[in-house]
């Protein structure tokens, strides 16, 4: 028999990550290896429980984000940069050559591209902050906690970008 003091699912996680289980039987606690798991227990601490909340906050974020870029190669993905800084160089006279190739091959002007590709960043740029920002600031929120309890009750999954 076990002494459980309820830290939070990330505690849950890491007795079965240690191979081990715990289990309420009409209100007693029982443990795979009772000293092993009570030791799991007595040792997790708020800060534990913390980064395990804010790895599943990430987790989400990383989810927004994927479904935000479903259907864009990473390929594709890695060239919206120098396409940024073209479009940007192009603004200002400075030859774009990546935007002028893809013009010439899609037989469309420089600057319609340059439109699509500011219009198409931007677009990302507000999305991204707003993922980003909800992110930071659940994260910050779960800092601020002084409590498992606090840590248990704090729900992050408010708040984001739709």
């Amino acid at each position: 028999m076990i002494t459980y003091i309820d830290k939070g699912p990330g505690l849950d996680a890491r007795i079965t990550q240690a191979g081990h289980w715990a289990v309420n039987v009409n209100g007693v606690w029982h443990a795979s290896d009772d000293g092993v798991v009570q030791t799991l227990i007595d040792s997790y601490t708020l800060d534990q429980a913390k980064d395990w909340v804010k790895k599943q906050i990430d987790a989400h974020a990383a989810g927004l984000r994927d479904a935000k870029t479903r259907g864009v190669s990473p390929a594709e993905m890695a060239s919206w940069a120098l396409k940024k800084i073209e479009a940007a160089d192009f603004r200002r006279g400075v030859a774009a050559p990546m935007l002028s190739a893809e013009a010439l091959s899609r037989g469309v002007t420089v600057n319609s591209i340059v439109t699509r590709v500011e219009n198409n960043a931007t677009a990302y740029m507000h999305a991204e902050s707003a993922i980003a920002g909800a992110a930071g600031r659940h994260k910050d929120a779960i800092d601020a906690l002084t409590t498992f309890a606090d840590v248990l009750a704090y729900n992050w999954r408010n708040g984001w970008p739709v």
